[in-house]
């Protein structure tokens, strides 16, 4: 296929619906271009995800493997592998202070750059091995021959294994009636990583002791459940139990805790007691034991017992911002320090309570 020239595109020169989306695409296209240039798109303002480019990318300024400049819309699942050539980067040539990369790559070996402005660089052997891409099982979209080459899209048919779950944690069916049930710290670990599974319905089955994901002395970050793009939309239904020695010291530079953000309707967070949390980043906005964010849905008979919060801004003992959302008959023990608007329940709001 010959080059395409043009300042802006691989697979599309431009998006400007900021509630589009760019899915299961690919490109293996020669791009060449001036500024703006990227091997799938060149100027992103939509959620891309599950894509990939590894044709070779040349420009002059913000050049990206798969985009050359990512206003908004964050890039999920996505990677490149492409020789790029320009003054900037590695994935992506230039992006937004607010978008972020989830789970997703760009090849040092092959793609000639040491930096991206989104995104994190793996060496080629890394690159081909499945178990970087745990978090890409949600839903069936890759395959991978392991250890011969990256990812490709199931709908290619290449080569290689299904990029799939094995299990649902301890059971269920994700449903009101036959929800997840989540019995050890392994389980309650894995709803952090599944981001396809923040709108189905949850049951704690035992208390649970989340010491062995602090991130310290080598041991796993726990990883925080919904985000702005993603929220945690179902229900976690704690059973009266307890989830102790929850550390979250999560690099976000926005909400930040057990949940990150809870929005919806019917989004619900009930019948859990919290012991000993640690909610720490200090350079973070909306920072809270049960959510960092609240918007819409409920909290009811959550209790958190000697918690410690410390954040920013819009720091709170439950919760760190509420938008609207209902919280009752919970309560918080413990300690909440930072800068400004900082709360014993909330750190801000425009609530029910």
């Amino acid at each position: 296929m010959a080059p395409v020239k043009n300042n802006i595109f691989g697979i599309a020169s431009s998006t400007s619906a900021n509630n589009g989306v760019i899915e299961k695409c690919y490109s293996f296209s020669p791009v060449v271009g001036e500024n703006y240039v990227g091997g799938l798109v060149g100027y992103s303002r939509v959620k891309v995800i599950n894509c990939y480019a590894s044709g070779p990318v040349f420009g002059n300024r913000w050049v990206g493997g798969l985009a050359g400049y990512v206003s908004s819309g964050p890039l999920v699942y996505c990677y490149s592998k492409g020789f790029v050539m320009g003054t900037v980067d590695g994935m992506v040539g230039l992006a937004s202070a607010a978008v972020s990369a989830i789970d997703s790559y760009w090849n040092v070996d092959t793609g000639n750059q040491a930096i991206s402005a989104l995104g994190l660089g793996l060496s080629n052997m890394k690159m081909t091995a499945y178990e970087n891409y745990i978090t890409w099982e949600c839903d069936g979209a890759w395959t991978i021959d392991v250890g011969n080459d990256a990812p490709r899209l199931a709908i290619e048919n290449a080569p290689g294994i299904p990029i799939a779950r094995s299990h649902y944690y301890g059971g269920g069916a994700r449903t009101a009636e036959d929800p997840y049930l989540i019995f050890t710290p392994e389980q309650m670990y894995e709803i952090g990583l599944y981001l396809c599974d923040w709108d189905k319905h949850f049951l704690l089955m035992a208390d649970q002791d989340m010491s062995g994901f602090d991130g310290r002395q080598g041991r796993p970050n726990y990883d925080v459940i919904g985000n702005w793009v993603f929220p945690f939309s179902g229900v976690f239904d704690g059973g009266g139990y307890s989830i102790s020695n929850l550390h979250v010291n999560d690099d976000s530079d926005q909400f930040v805790g057990m949940f990150g953000v809870v929005d919806g309707w019917f989004a619900l967070v009930t019948d859990l007691t919290l012991i000993d949390p640690n909610i720490s980043v200090e350079a973070s906005s909306r920072e809270g034991s049960i959510a960092g964010h609240f918007e819409d849905g409920s909290i009811t008979h959550c209790i958190v017992e000697r918690g410690s919060v410390r954040g920013g801004s819009y720091v709170g003992g439950l919760v760190g911002y509420n938008d609207h959302g209902e919280i009752d008959n919970s309560s918080f023990e413990g300690s909440v320090t930072e800068f400004s608007r900082v709360g014993g329940i909330e750190g801000g709001f425009a609530p029910v309570i």
